[in-house]
């Protein structure tokens, strides 16, 4: 049986435009689960415990924003970990879409709701031969946003048969992806 993963995120919100929150940004992590990225994993772990990181799961958000495990890391270290997480997505062998939404182009919740199902359906309608070969498809995401969580759902289930394609809410803080 092959299976696929993504795993979804998304930054910023479906208010309107400003200064704080210009866009709004949907990561989608695709894992074959058939290929092994074990190895890969193991070395990244292998360089954050050479950070002083052990069992450690990297959340670029606070990282960034210097909040929760990453308080009282300096810049340098800091710097270091996004290293690390770099080369880690430089050789691993996953996919990856991002779809930005610049909410200065949008007047409303309908235009951010509208131009985000229109970009994943274009999506996976383009790459349908390659979801297709997925016995089984697993989402990701941590239900974060009730707008997002509805698009996800209502996309995935138009194009794939349910008994294809499962949804799993899970929270950021308690999985990483092998």
């Amino acid at each position: 049986m092959k299976e696929l993963s993504i795993f979804i995120d998304e930054s910023g919100d479906f208010g309107p435009y400003c200064e704080d929150c210009p866009g709004y940004i949907i990561s989608m992590v695709m894992h074959e689960q058939n290929i092994s990225i074990v190895d890969d994993v193991k070395f990244l772990n292998e360089k954050l415990f050479e950070l002083g990181l052990t069992n450690h799961t990297i959340h670029t958000a606070p990282l960034i924003r210097r909040e929760k495990s990453y308080k009282t890391e300096n810049l340098s270290k800091r710097i270091k970990i996004f290293d690390r997480l770099y080369q880690f997505i430089r050789n691993v062998d996953i996919k990856y879409k991002i779809i930005v939404v610049d909410k200065k182009q949008t007047n409303s919740i309908i235009d951010i709701n509208k131009n985000i199902s229109k970009r994943l359906s274009v999506f996976i309608r383009e790459h349908f031969s390659y979801f297709s070969q997925f016995d089984n498809i697993i989402i990701y995401y941590d239900n974060g946003q009730w707008q997002l969580t509805n698009i996800i759902i209502s996309i995935f289930s138009a194009f794939f048969d349910e008994q294809n394609v499962e949804f799993r809410s899970v929270a950021p803080y308690e999985y990483k992806f092998y």
